[in-house]
């Protein structure tokens, strides 16, 4: 049903029953590759494989773009062409972890570059002074590399772009796999070196929702959601907190029908609850074996 493009990648929107957005999507046309490479070899099914590699080949071609020599991964096949201020990144759709993947299935694309523009990337984004304001050392939900100067600018087109939002949070979730799966020194630096959320959750045994690029508190409630992606830089920065921090996305959970995490009927929450424990459980091996 999405898979409608021509090109191996995916609408990003669906509604009413039909694609509402034909444009990509960087982070699901990775997630998606990533699980067929994983069907491939954990069923040996070469058909997954081949079908991963046609959405691959799709990545390389719409959503990789190029500055300055270095290879980067744009949020989608639309951002890749933004002229002004330049190609448009959503810090929470670098998936290293995956690219290391890729790289070992598809030696047509050099994926290991999309690995070192990532962390590149994020360090610049997550510094960045944006639209005036300075960093608390949080990435925000969307940013942009201008073409001339490679320096990374605000995104305004998108509301609540500079912020450290429902977007932003899933940098943690993300690094934190590639710190755990390989190792990854920066990984570990990155999140052992932006200590804003440690700070804030043992001060308060609580994360808002929502901050400013500043740190400044945008939207100030308790969300389980936020907590499954959080908990990354917890496991690998403060495993003592990270275990409080699982015991709160425990706390939200009620049996029935359906069992659900907080709000049964919000999507989103259930699966990053689930995504949060479940790495904090050690239950998201590489299944391709790497």
């Amino acid at each position: 049903n999405l898979q409608v493009r021509g090109d191996g990648l995916f609408a990003s929107l669906w509604g009413g029953g039909v694609v509402q957005d034909h444009n990509s999507a960087t982070d699901a046309d990775s997630d998606i590759a990533l699980a067929l490479l994983f069907a491939g070899r954990h069923f040996g099914d070469s058909s997954y494989h081949a079908a991963a590699l046609r959405v691959l080949a799709g990545m390389w071609q719409h959503d990789v773009t190029s500055i300055n020599g270095m290879n980067v991964v744009a949020a989608g096949n639309w951002a890749a062409t933004q002229q002004s201020p330049g190609p448009v990144i959503n810090p929470s759709y670098f998936a290293p972890y995956a690219y290391r993947v890729f790289a070992r299935e598809d030696n047509t694309h050099p994926w290991a570059s999309l690995v070192d523009s990532s962390y590149t990337l994020l360090d610049r984004c997550t510094a960045a002074t944006l639209d005036g304001t300075t960093s608390a050392g949080l990435p925000p939900n969307w940013c942009a590399i201008s073409r001339s100067t490679g320096q990374v600018v605000s995104f305004p087109q998108i509301s609540g772009a500079d912020n450290y939002g429902y977007d932003a949070f899933r940098v943690m979730w993300r690094v934190a796999v590639d710190a755990i799966w390989n190792g990854e020194q920066r990984a570990h630096d990155y999140l052992s070196r932006h200590d804003f959320l440690r700070t804030r959750w043992n001060a308060a045994q609580r994360l808002d929702p929502v901050y400013g690029h500043d740190g400044k508190v945008v939207s100030g409630y308790d969300d389980p959601t936020i907590y499954g992606g959080d908990i990354g830089n917890f496991l690998v920065a403060d495993p003592s907190s990270a275990a409080q921090m699982k015991q709160r996305l425990l706390s939200s959970f009620t049996a029935g029908t359906p069992a659900h995490f907080g709000d049964a009927s919000n999507y989103f929450e259930q699966n990053w609850v689930w995504f949060g424990l479940a790495l904090a459980g050690g239950a998201l091996p590489d299944l391709d074996g790497g």
